[in-house]
C-alpha cells in the first residue's frame, strides 16, 4: 500500500512493526503480514490526535470536534471502545498518562474525565475552570493543571481537589502554551508578546501542607451573621447570610490575581476589610442597612506587592516589596493617601515574612530582620551562620475568654498579615533552625534582640511546629511519631507518641489537644495532657481537624472528602450523628443555640471552594424540630437545594445529600 500523503509514521523498532497513517481511513500493518484493517474509527485530519501504548499495543484517538474518545487493541482483538463526551473538547485539552493506562480530558461542559484504557472505566468530575485548552500533569507531586485563555488552574491528582489558580495580566493576550519543567518546578506560560514563568516552590509547593489554610483565609466572618467568600470562577467577592447569597462585588477579569499570599481579606472591623489586587490595595466597607459590598477606596501601589500587613495600631497597611527589599505604608485615616517609605533591607524571604505588634520580621538563612515601625528602627537577631532557618512563628499570649463565641474558630486562625490580636506582653518569636543533622530552637526577644532560650534536638527532624498562644505551648512533632511539648522557656514539659510518623497536626481549644493523622485521632486533657478518649480510628480518611462543640460530648471530624458530627464516649467508639458529604470544607461558622421551646440546635456553616453548605441539627433528646439543609452552589451562585425535615433525634440517623 502507498503511502500518499507521505504522512510519517509511528514506529515500534523494539517490537512488531507497526504503521499507523494520519488519513480519513486508518489503516495499519505488522511486519511480514502487510493485511489491512480499513476501517479503525473516525478521524479528522489536523483535528484527532493519536496516541499509541506499545506496551498494551492500545491505540487512542481524541477528537474535540466530534466529542469522541476512541481506544482499539492493534494488533490484537481490533475491539473497538468508543465513548462520546458530553460537550466538544480542545485539540489539547487532554493528558496521555501512559504509566497509569489514564487519559485525562477536559470538554467545555466543564466535565473531567479519567479513561482508563484498559479497564474501559470512565471517572468523571464536575470542575469551574472554563475554555480548558490544555493539561499538564507534575507526576512527582501529583499535581494536574489545566490552562485556558488567561488562567492557569492547579488540581490534586486524582480526586481533583481544587488546589490554587494563577495568573498574570497578560494585557489582553490569550496564553498560547505552557510547559512543566519538574526538575526545577517552573511552569512557563506563553503568549504572542509575554513570556511568564512561575517558580512553583515558591507559589504553590511551598504551601501544600497549608492548602486548607490558604482556602481558609479567602473567607471572612464579618460577624455571625454575614460572611464573605472569593469566587475564582466569577472574579468576584460575594457576600452571604449564611448560604444565601445577597451581594456580589466583581472584579476586572484582566488584573485578578490569586497568588496564596495575595488572597487573604483582612478584616478592619465589622464593616470592613482589605484585599489586594495586583497593584490596587481596596477598602471594602459592609453596608448592613443596604446589605451591599461598597469599594470605599482604590489605592495604587507603586508596583505589584510580594506581601502585606495589617497594623490596627496605627490603621495602616504595610506593603512589602522583594526586588528592592522595600518596605512601605500606606494610612487608612487619610483619604487621598500615598505610600510612605519606611525602611529598606538587605536581604530575607519576604514570602515568609509577618508581623508582630509594632514589628515587620523578615527571615534570612542565618539572621532574622526586624523593624520596628512605631520607633523606625530596624535590627537584626544574628545565628551562627553554619545555620539554616526553617521555621520562624510569634509567640502570641491569648486568653480563652476573649473567644467565648468563637471558640471553634481558635485553630483556624492565620495571624501572620495582621496584629489585631497581638499585644506586648511578652514580644517573643521562636525560630527552628538546622545545623547537619540537628535541629535547634530557639526563643528571641524582639525589643532587644536578645536570644533568651536556646534547645538541641538530635536524631530526629521537626516536620510540623504549632504554638498554642492560650497556654503559651510549643508543639513540634518529628518524623519518629513523636510530638514534643515545651513552654515559652524551651522546658520539655511531656513528650506524645503519635500514631502516625510525620504527618501528625496539632490542634487545640480551651478543653483538648488534639494529635491528627491522617486516619486517626488522640484527643488529650489541655491540663494534664492525658488522653481523654479512646482514639477514634474507626472510619476515618485524610482527617483535616477535629472541632468541639461544647456540648454532650459532640465533635465535627472534617476530612479531604467529607465531614462528621460524632458523639464521642469515654468507653467506647464514637457514634455517629450525621454526615455531611462535600469534599474540602473549612468551617465557616459554629453556633449553640436554644429555641424559644428551651431545646438545643446545632448551626453549622461549611464552605469550600465549590460550595457552601448550612444546616440547622436539633440536639435536644427527643425533640421534634426542623432540620434545615441549605447548600449554595458557590461557582454557579444558585441556590439549589433546600429541605426541611420534620423529624425526632431518635429517629434521625443519617441524612445523604444527594444533587
Amino acid at each position: 500500500m502507498k503511502n500518499l500523503g507521505q504522512i510519517i509514521p509511528l514506529i515500534d523498532i523494539q517490537g512488531p512493526l507497526q504503521v499507523i497513517f494520519y488519513k480519513i481511513l486508518n489503516n495499519a500493518f505488522q511486519y511480514g503480514d502487510f493485511s489491512s484493517y480499513n476501517y479503525l474509527f473516525d478521524y479528522k485530519q489536523n483535528v484527532t490526535n493519536l496516541l499509541y501504548d506499545f506496551d498494551n499495543n492500545i491505540l487512542i484517538g481524541v477528537t474535540g470536534t466530534l466529542k469522541q474518545i476512541n481506544s482499539i487493541n492493534i494488533p490484537g482483538d481490533n475491539q473497538l471502545f468508543t465513548y462520546q463526551t458530553g460537550s466538544q473538547f480542545s485539540k489539547n485539552a487532554f493528558f496521555f498518562y501512559q504509566e497509569k493506562n489514564i487519559l485525562l480530558l477536559v470538554d467545555q461542559t466543564p466535565i473531567m474525565y479519567f479513561y482508563n484504557y484498559l479497564t474501559k472505566n470512565i471517572t468523571l468530575y464536575q470542575i469551574e475552570v472554563q475554555n480548558t485548552q490544555g493539561i499538564l500533569i507534575d507526576k512527582y507531586k501529583n499535581i494536574i493543571f489545566l490552562y485556558s485563555d488567561f488562567y492557569i488552574s492547579a488540581f490534586e491528582y486524582s480526586s481533583m481537589q481544587f488546589i490554587e489558580t494563577f495568573t498574570q495580566p497578560y494585557e489582553l493576550t490569550p496564553i498560547q502554551s505552557v510547559f512543566l519543567d519538574t526538575n526545577l518546578s517552573l511552569l512557563t506560560a506563553l503568549t504572542l508578546n509575554k513570556v511568564l514563568t512561575f517558580d512553583l516552590t515558591e507559589v504553590l509547593y511551598a504551601s501544600e501542607v497549608n492548602l486548607p489554610q490558604y482556602q481558609n483565609i479567602q473567607t471572612l466572618n464579618l460577624n455571625r451573621e454575614y460572611q464573605v467568600y472569593y469566587n475564582i470562577v466569577n472574579l468576584s467577592l460575594n457576600l452571604y447570610i449564611n448560604a444565601k447569597l445577597i451581594d456580589t462585588l466583581l472584579f476586572e477579569p484582566s488584573i485578578y490575581n490569586v497568588y496564596p499570599y495575595l488572597t487573604q481579606l483582612i478584616k478592619i472591623n465589622d464593616n470592613s476589610f482589605i484585599y489586594i489586587q495586583f497593584e490596587n490595595l481596596n477598602l471594602i466597607q459592609f453596608d448592613q442597612e443596604k446589605q451591599k459590598l461598597i469599594l470605599v477606596k482604590k489605592i495604587q501601589l507603586s508596583n505589584l506587592p510580594d506581601n502585606f500587613f495589617y497594623d490596627k495600631i496605627q490603621n495602616q497597611v504595610l506593603i512589602l516589596y522583594e526586588n528592592s527589599y522595600q518596605l512601605t505604608s500606606l494610612s487608612l485615616e487619610i483619604l487621598n493617601c500615598a505610600e510612605v517609605n519606611l525602611a529598606n533591607f538587605n536581604g530575607g524571604d519576604v514570602s515568609q515574612s509577618f508581623i508582630y505588634y509594632q514589628y515587620i520580621i523578615i527571615p534570612s538563612t542565618y539572621r532574622i530582620y526586624t523593624f520596628d515601625f512605631i520607633q523606625q528602627k530596624q535590627e537584626q537577631i544574628v545565628f551562627q551562620n553554619s545555620l539554616k532557618i526553617q521555621f520562624v512563628f510569634k509567640l502570641q499570649v491569648k486568653l480563652f475568654q476573649n473567644y467565648s463565641n468563637q471558640w471553634w474558630n481558635i485553630t483556624y486562625e492565620y495571624e501572620d498579615r495582621y496584629n489585631t490580636n497581638d499585644s506586648q506582653q511578652q514580644l517573643l518569636i521562636c525560630v527552628i533552625a538546622k545545623e547537619n543533622n540537628i535541629f535547634k530552637v530557639f526563643i528571641a526577644q524582639l525589643d532587644t534582640q536578645e536570644i533568651k532560650y536556646n534547645y538541641s534536638i538530635q536524631d530526629s527532624k521537626i516536620t510540623n511546629a504549632v504554638n498554642d498562644p492560650f497556654r503559651q505551648l510549643i508543639f513540634l512533632v518529628n518524623n519518629q511519631g513523636q510530638t514534643l511539648i515545651f513552654n515559652y522557656s524551651l522546658k520539655l514539659i511531656i513528650i506524645k507518641q503519635n500514631s502516625c510518623l510525620k504527618q501528625t497536626k496539632i490542634s487545640f481549644d480551651s478543653y483538648f489537644i488534639y494529635s491528627i493523622c491522617p486516619n486517626d485521632i488522640v484527643i488529650y486533657n489541655g491540663l494534664s495532657f492525658q488522653q481523654q478518649y479512646p482514639t477514634i480510628k474507626s472510619g476515618l480518611k485524610e482527617v483535616t481537624n477535629i472541632v468541639n462543640i461544647q456540648y454532650d460530648n459532640l465533635f465535627i471530624i472534617t476530612q479531604k472528602l467529607n465531614s462528621l458530627l460524632v458523639k464521642l464516649s469515654f468507653d467506647s467508639q464514637y457514634e455517629l450523628i450525621q454526615i455531611i458529604d462535600q469534599e474540602g470544607m473549612q468551617l465557616s461558622k459554629v453556633e449553640l443555640n436554644k429555641g424559644s421551646d428551651n431545646n438545643i440546635f446545632l448551626e453549622i456553616l461549611f464552605s469550600s471552594y465549590r460550595n457552601i453548605v448550612y444546616q440547622i441539627i436539633p440536639l435536644s433528646k427527643k425533640q421534634s424540630c426542623n432540620l434545615e439543609i441549605i447548600q449554595q452552589n458557590r461557582p454557579l451562585e444558585n441556590l439549589y437545594f433546600q429541605v426541611e425535615l420534620s423529624k425526632s433525634l431518635n429517629t434521625l440517623s443519617i441524612i445523604y445529600l444527594k444533587y
